[in-house]
């Protein structure tokens, strides 16, 4: 690294590093924190790959980039979805006094076949993401400029923070909307830490960053409770196909987290709108 390096190449430089040490982690053990850490940082890659694509400062097309990670990354996430379903159900077992040791089998079943899934992809992708990959990358955006950043990083945080708004506005939102908002959200917090290394660094912004990431667990939440009770859901008609009569606990577990999904969204709107009113102002 250089001391004249943009933000991009720097956070390019971190993410890289963090990419390549937790993926080789997570094909070895699949351990949770390293099949977690290396989706973050494929997504704050991914992220800077739209941002240069949206923003025209680079002459350069990332979107063949962006396909050499998408199969690997959506192994991985089937992997994540399965290990953090299980936490969840230890948590609802402690909430109900109830066990569902039946359902965790089937979720430790989930998660070893599709982490044999994921091993193999990874290994493959690891191939072709190699240092001559990086370093092509790395060249690409050397001579952007740190004045490109920061215009192309406003012009991208406000244009996505409006497509946001205007999502939240409406009286609901389904499943692909929201899916969508959470998306986008993870990518303004990505450009926008991006930044924090140069001078978007004063405690006022530390605030609205973390105020993002607050935004960030609530759809977080909302995505692993509705991808849990998706999957319960299957689970609950597989079992009364087979006349199995043992649903009933399942059948409260499902309210409870239909429940759960409910209320944790109700602070979304206000809480987007907050910052959604601050960051038009940011420069």
């Amino acid at each position: 690294m250089d001391k004249n390096d943009s933000s991009i190449r720097l956070y390019l430089f971190e993410n890289i590093e963090n990419f390549e040490q937790n993926l080789n982690e997570a094909i070895q053990s699949l351990d949770e924190d390293a099949v977690h850490d290396f989706r973050v940082a494929l997504k704050k890659l991914r992220a800077i790959f739209i941002f240069l694509g949206k923003t025209e400062i680079s002459d350069v097309s990332f979107s063949n980039q962006v396909k050499k990670f998408k199969k690997v990354f959506k192994a991985a996430g089937i992997v994540r979805d399965r290990q953090v379903h299980k936490n969840l159900i230890a948590n609802y077992e402690e909430i109900l006094s109830a066990d569902f040791n039946v359902y965790k089998l089937f979720i430790d079943q989930q998660i070893s076949s599709s982490g044999d899934d994921f091993i193999l992809v990874a290994k493959k992708a690891l191939l072709k993401l190699n240092v001559d990959f990086w370093n092509e990358i790395l060249m690409k955006v050397q001579s952007i400029d740190e004045s490109e950043v920061l215009q192309g990083a406003l012009k991208f945080i406000r244009e996505r923070m409006e497509k946001v708004r205007r999502i939240l506005a409406e009286e609901s939102q389904d499943y692909y909307q929201l899916h969508f908002v959470r998306k986008v959200v993870k990518q303004v917090r990505y450009i926008y830490e991006m930044r924090m290394s140069f001078d978007w660094n004063t405690p006022e912004h530390q605030t609205h960053l973390e105020e993002l990431k607050t935004i960030e667990t609530i759809l977080g939440t909302w995505h692993d409770q509705i991808t849990l009770l998706n999957d319960l859901e299957k689970h609950m008609v597989l079992l009364s196909q087979s006349n199995n009569k043992k649903t009933g606990q399942l059948n409260i577990l499902a309210q409870l987290i239909r429940k759960d999904i409910e209320e944790g969204l109700q602070p979304l709107k206000s809480g987007y709108l907050k910052e959604y009113n601050w960051f038009k102002g940011l420069k």
